[in-house]
């Protein structure tokens, strides 16, 4: 027979696994068709020549919104997920970043630049403190006599 203290933590541990893998989530994937992400891509760029910012844009070009919608729904397969691929690749607000990235990176060096000294003197001083002193013999020599 098992002992209480023993069952006892057989069962928490099980139920501790239990509760554990309740908790995480279950992930379905399943496999979808080249006509589905390419819908889906072709969707996408409707949806992006729908916001505003874009249909003002393309006014000042002298595209009617209409005639992009047509002209998006009248690429190819091909057409479309090139169209897609640069649209993932182009940068968003190009041109600002650089300015924040210099100064971010500036930020940093002069951080460890003035750091890295005071956490060197710091560990000196803590070392100092802590080791025994070595000034001269501590006790006294013992003299052994037959």
């Amino acid at each position: 027979m098992i002992p209480t203290t023993m069952f006892r933590s057989l069962v928490a541990r099980v139920l501790t696994v239990t509760l554990i893998s309740s908790l995480v989530p279950s992930a379905d994937a399943a496999m979808i068709g080249t006509e589905a992400a390419l819908n889906t891509d072709r969707e996408r760029i409707i949806m992006l020549l729908a916001r505003p910012e874009m249909a003002v844009q393309l006014e000042a070009y002298g595209v009617q919104m209409n005639d992009a919608k047509a002209r998006i729904a009248a690429l190819t397969d091909l057409e479309v997920a090139q169209l897609s691929e640069q649209i993932d690749e182009a940068h968003a607000g190009a041109g600002g970043g650089g300015l924040i990235g210099a100064i971010a990176t500036v930020t940093m060096i002069a951080l460890i630049v003035v750091l890295v000294p005071v956490v060197m003197v710091a560990g000196v001083i803590v070392l100092a403190v802590a080791s025994p002193k070595r000034h001269g013999a501590s006790a006294a020599p013992t003299v052994h006599q037959p």
